[in-house]
């Protein structure tokens, strides 16, 4: 479930983006303001950024911020211009496609899915974590002969776990993910979740949960698990 975060300076592009995005299954939502975009990517993670290039007075500092605190978010920037230039100097600052301006609506799909499909994550809602596969579309987590189909919180929970491994989230970032920041809901909910995981799935040796003690959680796979006990 690709969460995609658009940041235009027009009303019309935003609920364009927003609108198209979510027509195609993703989870897109759209800021209008710099402190909104900052305040929205410090409390919620995201795995792609959509971003206009006339969206701050300095847009390429913005992006070289945002990849130096987040090395794992895409950045597609939506050029204004059609300057090799300026398009350098966006990829300089780390975004990793610049957009033509006037590309159509379908184009414009078909260039997200190929950043996603580089990125190596399957823009057709299928995540693969070693030896699991997660499927969005059916709610389903297939490790070694086991498949499952789970509650969409926990579903949610460790698709953004795995989309990280070895990635530690803070509980606050885990619950803001999965059950938004208007929910009353509280750590002993999350932890009541990350334990049916476990359960779930704990002797399969796919994955592993791990507490960070006075932080949140993290997921590892076996290498990783087996890198830290050494």
């Amino acid at each position: 479930m690709f969460r995609i975060l658009t940041a235009f300076e027009q009303v019309s592009e935003r609920r364009r983006a927003e609108s198209l995005l979510k027509q195609e299954g993703f989870s897109a939502v759209s800021v209008s303001g710099q402190r909104q975009l900052i305040s929205y990517l410090e409390n919620r993670q995201q795995d792609m950024l959509i971003i206009s290039s006339s969206y701050a007075e300095d847009t390429p500092g913005m992006i070289r911020l945002i990849r130096e605190a987040d090395a794992h978010i895409l950045i597609a920037a939506v050029m204004q211009t059609d300057d090799h230039a300026q398009n350098r100097e966006f990829l300089l600052a780390g975004a990793d496609e610049c957009i033509a301006p006037g590309t159509d609506d379908e184009e414009f799909i078909l260039i997200v899915k190929a950043v996603l499909r580089r990125a190596g994550r399957d823009a057709d809602q299928i995540l693969q974590a070693g030896s699991v596969t997660m499927d969005a579309r059916s709610m389903t987590v297939t490790c070694v002969k086991l498949c499952q189909t789970l509650p969409r919180k926990e579903f949610l929970l460790l698709y953004k776990l795995l989309s990280y491994p070895g990635k530690i989230f803070t509980r606050s970032q885990l619950m803001m993910e999965v059950w938004g920041s208007s929910s009353e809901v509280s750590q002993a909910t999350l932890n009541v979740h990350i334990n049916r995981l476990r359960k779930r799935f704990g002797k399969t040796g796919c994955f592993y949960i791990k507490a960070i003690r006075g932080i949140g959680y993290k997921a590892e796979l076996p290498q990783e698990a087996a890198a830290d006990n050494t």
